[in-house]
């Protein structure tokens, strides 16, 4: 048993600081406008199929 005062879940970044639509890696790109400007709009991160192709590449 752990025991602790409070739990912190850290969900990654947001923000990525070199592109102008702040894509990360970290959140799928699921909003149809940022998708068709997205370098990775052959692949559709709304899927988990989507996000593992991206981390493969």
């Amino acid at each position: 048993v752990v025991h602790y005062d409070f739990c912190l879940i850290a969900g990654g970044c947001n923000f990525n600081q070199f592109l102008a639509s702040g894509e990360s890696p970290w959140f799928p790109t699921v909003h149809q406008r940022e998708r068709l400007e997205s370098e990775y709009r052959h692949l559709d991160e709304r899927y988990v199929e989507g996000r593992r192709r991206r981390i493969l590449e």
